[in-house]
């Protein structure tokens, strides 16, 4: 991803943005690996209320750095936000009251989805909203 993103300029202009971006496709990914873990795990079900804490500490740690900006890193939109979209919006559908509490980050999924080809494809023939896991998984 990161190589598509370097071609249409997606990395961040000065060298924050681009430590921003860096920091964020990192936590993106570490959110995504411990929801995996839950999710193909055989005692999702008894592990699920400590996930929903940690994964709700989380959540307001990105709400913090998103704070009142458009995008994750400012103004312009970046590849971290494709990854947090896709992240946030599968918490999301696992448990809606994680987002109580972060009208800003509902505010960016909206934002997200309403990019013009992003909401093109997910009102197309082509779009799958589920399953989010392979078949194996507790939670799809």
């Amino acid at each position: 991803m990161r190589y598509i993103a370097r071609k249409h300029n997606l990395c961040g202009k000065t060298e924050q943005d681009i430590i921003s971006v860096d920091m964020l496709e990192n936590e993106a990914m570490d959110f995504r690996n411990s929801f995996v873990q839950l999710c193909y795990s055989p005692q999702m079900e008894s592990l699920k209320a400590e996930y929903l804490k940690l994964a709700k500490t989380r959540i307001q740690k990105f709400s913090s750095f998103l704070g009142d900006k458009s995008w994750f890193v400012g103004n312009k939109i970046t590849f971290p936000d494709f990854l947090l979209y896709e992240r946030l919006e599968q918490h999301r559908l696992f448990d809606p009251s994680l987002f109580n509490d972060f009208p800003n980050l509902l505010a960016f999924l909206h934002r997200f989805e309403a990019l013009p080809p992003i909401k093109t494809y997910m009102e197309s023939s082509e779009f799958m909203a589920r399953p989010i896991n392979g078949l194996s998984a507790a939670w799809q």
